[in-house]
């Protein structure tokens, strides 16, 4: 038997792909480029999350001190459950089921200071 090579009806359909890919991939670049102005900004960057609503309150979460002049901070833990629930602060993060807490400066001096 003599080895005739490749089926000309394949050679065809290789061909016919090859130009089906090319054909696709320049349709996906020229869609890309006309639409990327118009791409909508997502939501979650025009949103106030929960955390800048809390800091725009200008309340401390732990004394409740209100003050529109006090720059007030952010006390942040790693995880909830490495709270001992001892000190008011943890027991306040603890009831929120929150690991940030917004307080006043005296009040985050007294967090990290006390023993």
């Amino acid at each position: 038997m003599k080895n005739r090579g490749v089926c000309h009806t394949k050679q065809k359909q290789d061909k016919k792909n090859d130009d089906f890919i090319k054909y696709f991939n320049l349709l996906r670049k020229t869609a890309y480029i006309n639409d990327i102005d118009k791409i909508q900004n997502h939501a979650h960057y025009s949103n106030v999350n929960s955390l800048e609503k809390r800091l725009k309150a200008n309340k401390c979460e732990l004394c409740g001190r209100y003050d529109n002049q006090a720059l007030y901070e952010i006390h942040h833990t790693n995880k909830l459950k490495n709270l001992k629930d001892k000190k008011q602060w943890e027991k306040t993060m603890i009831a929120r089921k929150r690991k940030t807490l917004v307080v006043c400066k005296e009040c985050h001096k007294k967090i990290h200071h006390s023993s």
